[in-house]
């Protein structure tokens, strides 16, 4: 079971009498602690004594608030453990005890990989002197645990961090939940920290502030390092390079958020400087089909947590789709017209991956309708409240019209995008290909077809409607008024060639342009400088202080003259990560596979400098210059490229698309924890198989598939080669 049943009882611990909590666990399953100290309002940490003779220490937590620590126990029977708080300022809680009662039987753990005896540091010039301790590695692993215990007679490091490379050192990346100060002495215990699976080839601890030994020398000490670990990573590949290790990192840090700091206890919560970190979802509408995709695939907590806030999803009674569960406007601001696309595409992405009938028939108690009624009427409003039956919605809310007068109407909020706009419609066609799907799964297949005809006709729209002849790109709207606005929006471009929506010429005169093959006149951006981020394009191409009226200055924050200066803001001159996927499935669509390694190449020499974690900030201290970090759940869509772009794996009605498209040097690709309705799989394309392989290792399906080719994994677990896709 994943969630873990508790129960109370008073026992004796020590020599005092103290009410403690004992939980019930297995060999399989972590149990959960919660804990909640405050120590006047001071940043902490958590050590943990488990009882089993480990210690581990939690990440950096807002003071007071309740969270929850996970251990699994290799053995069964009862344990008393005990945990305390730990400031940045070096206060320490009182103990407070548990008891946890564990079933099943002996689990085996991760096989050693590293290890290495006593050590100790060479003497310190100062407090603050950098010492540190390495173990190198023979190739790239997928890290489980490092385990450290304390020398004899010596203390144990007080102030240290774990930190672990992908290039043999050549760069070091912290370990986020591992940064300890003031570090409780362990005495005979084990000290242990939990990778979650990071790939790389070498670990360190690094001191970060040394305490004068009893004879005055300033050393740090260690007993003994033991690092275990697997072979086999979650994204594995015949080039085991920093490219697969570094998209294993970016989905840790971007896409399950396992290993980041959260102040606030949720992989979902925002932390702020200088804590930033990635977060794993953002449960409103407009990023619905975003976080079905990143976690629709995993067997986590978090989609646990999304099916829940999705289950009973608010929308009005003609069916448009709220902005959180709380409003129906963003922010409290005004009305978003993607969030029904947006809504549609991510619901029926979740039950196709999951076939969650029990979600799909779920019967709303605030509406009264199912899932899939309320799905259904989401698409209706889209046809008749927006006028989607004529090929192309048009926004009559007089506050989204397009015109300076007008509010922002979509996720791009600093644009006042409305009235006919690209990036909604764009979300639309989407849809529509979603309700079609749907219906045909659920045998209305008159009604599928009549959508993808609708389809059909919306993309022929698109074209005739937002295409710019003259700049060679796809306009942002068509405001109230026959206004044109085209400000080089790359985000509407690369949804539109993510989405297929463009013939080769129109795509091949895009992708020019981005590339600064081509120079449109009147761009303030043109050539290499587009990509001058590197991790992606910059949002627009034109200053939008050229048009300071057409933007959300959302009270002067981001007016375009002053804070918002071009290159200074996400959504004028900055960029958001998360329009990289669409970069790279535009790319793949278009330019096939060579086209899209050599950007994602680009973007991941980036990723193995810092990870990303960059935070610059414009001349008045603004951060948002760099959309990856903070309220970004959807950087995690990067690395998703490598599960449905290089190994091609798409739910559908059908059962589950495989269709690989391995660059030409890789012998083979794998996604080897891959969960589809209900069941998990290891997917291999194999560039020297002929035939498809399915077989059983324990309660995972191993499945080979050729290189080149369409197959279909139905639920069943059989595998069909197809032509069509």
């Amino acid at each position: 079971m994943r969630h873990i049943l508790a129960w109370f009882f008073v026992f004796l611990a020590g020599a005092g009498s103290l009410l403690a909590e004992e939980y019930a666990a297995d060999t399989q399953t972590p149990v959960r602690i919660p804990y909640a100290q405050d120590l006047h309002e001071e940043m902490l940490y958590y050590v943990f004594e488990w009882g089993d003779g480990t210690w581990s220490p939690s990440s950096l937590k807002r003071s007071g608030i309740q969270g929850f620590m996970e251990h699994r126990y290799a053995k069964p029977g009862r344990y008393e453990g005990r945990f305390c708080a730990v400031s940045i300022g070096g206060q320490r809680s009182d103990w407070t005890p548990f008891a946890v009662a564990v079933g099943g039987t002996e689990s085996v753990g991760k096989p050693v990989i590293a290890s290495r005896g006593a050590w100790s540091s060479g003497p310190a010039t100062n407090y603050w002197e950098r010492q540190g301790v390495a173990l190198e590695l023979d190739g790239y692993y997928a890290l489980d645990r490092l385990v450290l215990t304390k020398a004899p007679g010596k203390d144990f490091p007080s102030h240290f961090q774990i930190e672990y490379s992908i290039n043999r050192g050549e760069t070091w990346q912290k370990l986020n939940t591992a940064r300890c100060f003031f570090f409780p002495d362990p005495g005979n215990q084990q000290v242990v920290f939990s990778f979650n699976g990071i790939a790389a080839n070498a670990v360190r601890l690094v001191a970060t502030r040394i305490t004068p030994d009893s004879d005055g020398e300033m050393r740090i000490h260690l007993g003994g390092m033991e690092l275990t670990g697997a072979k086999e990573l979650l994204f594995d590949c015949s080039q085991r390079g920093p490219l697969i290790a570094g998209l294993n990192n970016m989905w840790y840090a971007y896409g399950s958020a396992v290993n980041e700091v959260h102040l606030d206890y949720v992989t979902w919560g925002q932390s702020k400087r200088p804590f930033e970190s990635g977060v794993s979802y953002m449960g409103n509408a407009e990023w619905i089909a975003w976080d079905a995709l990143e976690m629709g695939w995993t067997h986590s907590r978090e989609l646990e947590e999304l099916r829940a806030k999705w289950l009973d999803y608010p929308l009005d009674p003609d069916g448009y789709v709220w902005a959180c569960p709380g409003d129906p406007r963003h922010l409290f601001h005004n009305r978003h017209y993607d969030n029904n696309a947006c809504y549609i595409n991510g619901i029926v992405h979740y039950y196709f991956q999951t076939g969650d009938d029990a979600f799909i028939q779920h019967r709303c108690a605030a509406t009264g309708k199912t899932n899939l009624e309320k799905v259904r009427l989401a698409m209706r409003y889209q046809l008749e409240q927006l006028g989607g039956t004529n090929g192309v919605l048009t926004i009559t809310d007089p506050e989204v019209q397009g015109t300076p007068a007008s509010k922002s109407g979509n996720y791009w909020d600093y644009y006042k995008l409305g009235y006919q706009s690209a990036f909604d419609n764009a979300e639309f066609y989407r849809s529509l290909q979603s309700m079609a799907r749907l219906e045909r799964a659920m045998g209305g297949t008159e009604q599928a077809a009549e959508y993808a005809a609708l389809a059909a006709e919306t993309k022929d729209k698109f074209n005739e409607l937002f295409w710019n002849d003259a700049t060679g790109r796809y306009i942002g709207c068509i405001d109230a008024n026959g206004v044109r606005r085209d400000y080089g929006f790359t985000f509407v471009n690369l949804h539109a060639l993510g989405y297929g929506l463009a013939d080769p010429p129109r795509a091949r005169r895009i992708l020019d342009w981005l590339d600064g093959k081509r120079v449109i006149a009147g761009d303030t951006s043109t050539g290499p400088d587009i990509y001058h981020f590197k991790l992606g394009p910059r949002s627009n191409t034109i200053d939008m202080a050229k048009v300071p009226d057409w933007v959300e200055t959302w009270g002067g924050e981001l007016d375009p003259a002053r804070q918002g200066k071009y290159g200074m803001q996400i959504q004028n001159g900055g960029v958001i990560f998360y329009t990289s996927y669409y970069d790279l499935e535009a790319r793949l669509r278009y330019q096939g596979i060579d086209g899209a390694m050599k950007r994602l190449d680009g973007i991941m020499a980036e990723f193995e400098k810092d990870e990303l974690r960059r935070i610059d900030s414009n001349h008045v201290g603004h951060t948002l210059i760099l959309g990856v970090l903070l309220c970004f759940p959807e950087s995690g869509l990067v690395p998703m490229f490598y599960v449905d772009g290089i190994m091609g794996l798409r739910p559908g009605a059908e059962g589950l698309w495989i269709n690989p498209s391995l660059p030409r040097d890789w012998e083979w690709a794998a996604v080897n924890s891959y969960w589809f309705q209900g069941k998990e799989y290891a997917i291999c394309a194999d560039a020297t198989a002929t035939l498809p392989l399915v077989r059983q290792e324990g309660d995972r399906t191993l499945v080979t598939v050729p290189a080149i080719g369409r197959y279909i994994l139905g639920a069943d677990g059989q595998i069909t080669k197809k032509e069509d896709f």
